[in-house]
C-alpha cells in the first residue's frame, strides 16, 4: 500500500513538473518565446568597437555549428542566415514529429572570412519544449527559449546577437601651384584597394567623383584588389567611405604610372604624395586616411640677371668705372 502511495506521488509530481516546464516556456519574455510554431527569427546585428550600429553592413553568408543535447530522440533543429537579411532563422521542423518533451542543443557561429568582420564566437543554448497543443493529443506544439552563456535571453531587437565590423574612409584632395599652373586643369587618379589575404570584401564602398554618387560592389573585387578612377582639380576632394579596416590602399596619377613627365599631364611636374599613414597606407576603424596629391609647374621669370652671372656682371661693372677713373685723371693732368 504504501509503494502504491509513493508511486502515485512520485507521477503526480512528475506531472507537475512537466506543466511547470510547459508554463515557464509559454510565460517566457515577449519576443523571446516562439509557441506554436517551427521557426525563430533572431535579431542580428553589426556594431563597430565603439559599441554603436554600424550603418554599413556586409553582406556575408552566416553559417552555424549545431551540437545536439540533452535529447530524448535523434531530432534535430537547423540553423541559417535569413534570405535578405543578416538575421538568424531557427527551424524546428524536424521536431514536429518528435516525442514531447525537452530539446537542448548549443549553437555556435562559424568563423567566417569577411574583411572588417569579427566573429561571435559566444556558444548559445536552445531549449526547444515539445508538448501535446491539445487534451486529445492530436496536435503538438513547440516552445522554445534561447540563452546566451550568462543564461540571458535573446532573440528579439533588444537582446540581439551582435558580430564586429570594423571600417574607415579614404579622402583623397589636389593642390595644384606654380606660376604657370592653371587652376582649372583635371587630373586623372587610379585608386587601388587590396583586401589581408584570405580576406573577402562584402560590403559596398560608397564614393562621390565630381556630382556623380559612385559605388564599389562587392562584385567588383577581383583576386582581392579593387580600382577606382577619378578625376581631382585643384582644392578637390574626394571621400570613400564603408572601407573594411584592414584594406590596403595605393594612389597614383594615370599619367605617371612610370614615374616620367607626361606632356597629356599639361607639362606639370611629377606629383607629390602626401600621406597621413605613411608607413602603413592601411584603413584603420573609425578613422579617415588622407592623401594629398600636388601638381607644379612654374619657371622663374628671366630678367636679364641671374644669380650665375651677377659676379661677372659686377667685375666688368668694376673695370669699366676704374677705366673711367683712369680717363679722368689722365685729362686732369694733360690739362
Amino acid at each position: 500500500m504504501r509503494t502504491m502511495k509513493k508511486m502515485l506521488a512520485g507521477a503526480v509530481a512528475l506531472t507537475m513538473a512537466l506543466t511547470m516546464n510547459v508554463a515557464v516556456f509559454a510565460q517566457g519574455t515577449p519576443g523571446k518565446v516562439t509557441e506554436g510554431t517551427t521557426k525563430t527569427t533572431i535579431t542580428k546585428k553589426y556594431q563597430t568597437t565603439k559599441g554603436v550600429d554600424a550603418t554599413v553592413t556586409p553582406a556575408e553568408a552566416l553559417t552555424f555549428t549545431v551540437t545536439p543535447g540533452a535529447n530524448p530522440g535523434t531530432d534535430t533543429i537547423t540553423v541559417s542566415k535569413a534570405a535578405g537579411s543578416n538575421n538568424i532563422v531557427i527551424d524546428y521542423s524536424d521536431l514536429s514529429d518528435a516525442k514531447v518533451g525537452l530539446y537542448t542543443y548549443t549553437v555556435t557561429e562559424k568563423v567566417g572570412t569577411t574583411q572588417g568582420v569579427t566573429y561571435n564566437t559566444e556558444t548559445y543554448t536552445v531549449n526547444a519544449m515539445v508538448s501535446w497543443a491539445d487534451e486529445s493529443h492530436t496536435q503538438k506544439r513547440v516552445t522554445s527559449e534561447i540563452e546566451n552563456s550568462n543564461g540571458d535571453k535573446i532573440g528579439g531587437s533588444d537582446a540581439p546577437i551582435i558580430n564586429t565590423f570594423d571600417y574607415g574612409s579614404l579622402a583623397v584632395s589636389k593642390q595644384v601651384t606654380g606660376n604657370l599652373s592653371d587652376k582649372t586643369d583635371e587630373f586623372d587618379v587610379i585608386v587601388t584597394f587590396t583586401s589581408e589575404e584570405g580576406k573577402v570584401v562584402n560590403n559596398v564602398i560608397s564614393y562621390t567623383d565630381g556630382t556623380a554618387q559612385k559605388t564599389i560592389a562587392a562584385t567588383d573585387w577581383s583576386n582581392g584588389t579593387a580600382t577606382a578612377t577619378i578625376t581631382l582639380t585643384n582644392d578637390e576632394t574626394v571621400t570613400f567611405t564603408g572601407i573594411p579596416s584592414g584594406v590596403t590602399y595605393t594612389v597614383v596619377e594615370s599619367d605617371y604610372t612610370t614615374g616620367d613627365v607626361n606632356t597629356d599631364n599639361y607639362g606639370y611636374d611629377d606629383p607629390t604624395y602626401t600621406y597621413s599613414d605613411e608607413t602603413n597606407k592601411k584603413i584603420s576603424a573609425d578613422d579617415t586616411d588622407t592623401v594629398q596629391i600636388t601638381n607644379n609647374k612654374g619657371s622663374e621669370i628671366d630678367t636679364g640677371i641671374t644669380t650665375d652671372s651677377l659676379p661677372y656682371f659686377l667685375i666688368a661693372a668694376g673695370v669699366v668705372a676704374g677705366a673711367a677713373v683712369l680717363v679722368t685723371r689722365r685729362r686732369r693732368f694733360d690739362d
